[in-house]
């Protein structure tokens, strides 16, 4: 099991509920989890919220805002539309199209799609 820590409110509430969610659920995305080792900046460009997931194996931790030193930190930026639509369908040719477009941004695109996996609904 894939133990995630999380805020009570915030966006890293949100995120980090969803997460606990889809690793308790499906076995897959623990796994995944239980792989992946990185930080992740969420950023819903519109609405000015920011949230970090740091995925440390068979440990998740969710907080609201992003670190000062962004160098090594992953990146999904967008508006809440584009950033809701990946959450719910994990499309990489989708999210080619959004970032072509100017309407998402990706930073080290490999650990953003991991966290992007384990999120989905799908």
């Amino acid at each position: 099991m894939v133990e995630v820590i999380y805020p009570k409110e915030g966006l890293a509430n949100l995120l980090g509920n969803l997460i606990m969610q889809n690793t308790r659920r499906d076995i897959k995305k623990a796994e995944i989890a239980r792989k992946t080792r990185g930080t992740v900046v969420i950023e819903i460009r519109d609405l000015g919220f920011t949230a970090t997931v740091e995925l440390k194996g068979d440990r998740i931790e969710v907080r609201n805002g992003k670190p000062e030193e962004l160098s090594d930190c992953a990146l999904i930026s967008a508006n809440f539309g584009v950033i809701s639509y990946l959450l719910g369908n994990n499309s990489t040719i989708k999210s080619l199209k959004f970032m072509l477009s100017g309407k998402l941004k990706i930073k080290k695109m490999l650990l953003a799609k991991k966290l992007s996996t384990i999120m989905s609904t799908r």
